[in-house]
């Protein structure tokens, strides 16, 4: 006959992940995406269309 026995980690609560990880997430993904914007505006005032264009 099988024995009913439960072990403590069964019962345990899932550990929670800190709320801080999306904040540090969002904060990355905010300074890629406006460093895009940055080097957009940087190219528009140093090079003219012409190199932009044929690089």
């Amino acid at each position: 006959m099988p024995s009913a026995t439960t072990t403590a980690s069964a019962s345990a609560p899932a550990a929670r992940r800190p709320a801080l990880d999306w904040r540090i997430r969002f904060a990355g993904l905010s300074l890629i995406w406006g460093f895009s914007f940055l080097l957009i505006k940087v190219g528009t005032e140093g090079y003219a269309p012409f190199q932009v264009t044929f690089g």
